[in-house]
């Protein structure tokens, strides 16, 4: 897509969120509860992931999806 992050492998990565966060279940939970408070958006553009305000199923869901783009 044109839109949103390149999630092709994204499991054989060592990082994610522009290399900030080391690819791990930890990093990505905390990350999905709330990821302005982990990668604040960028102010000028809005650009950056906004809080989806996810329930904790909802993330391990994304975190199990994510695991299988490996």
């Amino acid at each position: 897509g044109k839109l949103g992050p390149n999630l092709t492998h994204f499991m054989s990565r060592e990082v994610f969120a522009g290399a900030i966060f080391p690819n791990d279940i930890d990093s990505l939970r905390a990350w999905l509860r709330n990821p302005p408070k982990e990668k604040p958006m960028m102010p000028n553009n809005g650009l950056g992931m906004p809080n989806l305000n996810l329930a904790e199923n909802e993330i391990s869901d994304l975190i199990a999806f994510l695991q299988t783009l490996k």
